[in-house]
């Protein structure tokens, strides 16, 4: 099974007054023909997508342009989550409907537990993507007082235990996608 992982791009990121967004499109064009090339079963995207929670129209545009391709024109997977300088809430913005394309949006508490699961060359895996939230957000979801990003990280992994049990019983591997 291949999987491609990236994170990071901060799209929409300007230094020193001058945008990135030519050298951004250039590197996506690069990751694009990466994915071409390699025909991974799956792209995994661990945040940072933006540079910022509400990003500049063109870097909207650009990721949208390379989601199009790789995911509608490809046919691979996408499984994406939000990173600390990304808004949750525009990330996720239709993720229910975007799931049935393919593109597989992880930007709520409760989506922790709608792991993708794919099977390729009998190597069965389960994906478990796991949004930058704020522990306050997982304190409110999980029912449980949470102060720290390693509180949070541990509660979910607590509240995942037994799917990750069924899981391995099951012959699945599992990969965790977190920023």
């Amino acid at each position: 099974m291949t999987l491609l992982h990236s994170s990071d791009w901060h799209l929409g990121k300007s230094l020193f007054q001058k945008s990135l967004l030519a050298d951004q499109e250039a590197a996506l064009e690069d990751f694009r023909r990466l994915v071409e090339t390699e025909k991974p079963h799956a792209v995994l995207l661990a945040g940072d997508l933006y540079d910022r929670s509400v990003p500049p129209e063109d870097a909207v545009k650009l990721l949208d342009r390379f989601l199009s391709e790789v995911v509608l024109t490809m046919k691979v997977p996408v499984i994406m989550i939000p990173g600390n300088h990304d808004s949750s809430t525009r990330v996720g913005m239709g993720a229910p409907l975007l799931r049935a394309a393919g593109l597989h949006v992880f930007s709520t508490p409760e989506s922790v537990t709608e792991p993708v699961r794919i099977e390729a060359g009998g190597v069965k895996t389960a994906i478990y993507a796991i949004p930058y939230l704020e522990p306050s957000e997982w304190a409110f979801f999980l029912s449980k007082p949470l102060r720290t990003h390693a509180d949070a990280l541990s509660a979910i992994l607590e509240h995942l235990k037994p799917q990750l049990e069924n899981d391995r019983k099951e012959g699945r591997r599992t990969v965790l996608i977190l920023h």
